[in-house]
């Protein structure tokens, strides 16, 4: 294993199911990153970053919808600044049980009907703030059609979160979404892995990062494991899965 993803992986991280009919994590991860979703996923991105005024650069959680080829693609878009300082105010593991913010955990009915979970606090806070146009975004959805979510750093934890939300309501007629984040932190604890690991739909998320990127590391002191996957390239563009 290269040495930089080492030292990036820092977070405990399990292989999904979706590893199974490969011989080992490195041949799904290069697959995964040698496709053109990434690459779509992260133009979205890009596209979303580039069209927000420089004044307005700091600013919380900005998110699009638009269609390419026969694909619906979601981003959600922070900037790495207002990323870490929430996430270093914002650290801590709340319960579903005790969260101010329990009207966004009990979107996530197969997760709390089964068991008590946690999520990073900075993540279900800013879900929770912007709730009612993230409700506006579900309603514009076409179920019928392939559909990607993405996002960049705490983007990519509402990505993460959205993601769990749209699967849960069931009405996909093709292909559930697919979930790419990019330098994003996981979001939750064991409880959520084990509940997680019961649903064929943990393999919808994809989880990437760079040994530059400034977020993933930032939570390195917390015991979460999120069971989905996680690819690590290093900047030589070089990927691995981790195992730790």
């Amino acid at each position: 294993m290269d040495s930089n993803c080492v030292e990036v992986s820092l977070l405990t991280l399990t292989i999904a199911n979706s590893a199974r009919g490969f011989s080992s994590g490195s041949e799904l991860a290069n697959l995964v990153v040698t496709s053109d979703l990434p690459q779509q996923a992260w133009n979205a991105i890009t596209l979303l970053t580039n069209s927000i005024p420089n004044s307005q650069s700091s600013l919380e959680l900005r998110f699009e919808l638009s269609r390419v080829g026969n694909r619906t693609i979601i981003a959600f878009v922070t900037s790495s600044s207002f990323a870490l300082n929430q996430l270093q105010h914002g650290s801590d593991l709340v319960s579903s049980s005790s969260s101010p913010a329990k009207e966004s955990f009990a979107l996530f009915e197969s997760l709390s009907s089964k068991t008590q979970f946690a999520i990073n606090k900075a993540s279900i806070t800013l879900f929770d703030q912007n709730l009612d146009k993230l409700s506006e975004l579900k309603a514009k959805i076409e179920y019928s059609i392939p559909l990607i979510v993405t996002g960049c750093y705490l983007g990519g934890s509402i990505a993460s979160l959205f993601t769990l939300w749209l699967l849960e309501s069931g009405n996909f007629t093709k292909a559930k979404p697919l979930c790419i984040t990019f330098g994003s932190p996981l979001i939750g604890d064991s409880a959520s892995q084990k509940t997680l690991a019961k649903f064929s739909w943990n393999s919808n998320f994809l989880h990437l990062a760079s040994d530059q990127d400034p977020v993933p590391g930032i939570l390195k002191n917390h015991n979460r494991v999120l069971k989905m996957p996680l690819v690590f390239t290093n900047h030589l563009g070089h990927s691995c899965w981790c195992k730790i």
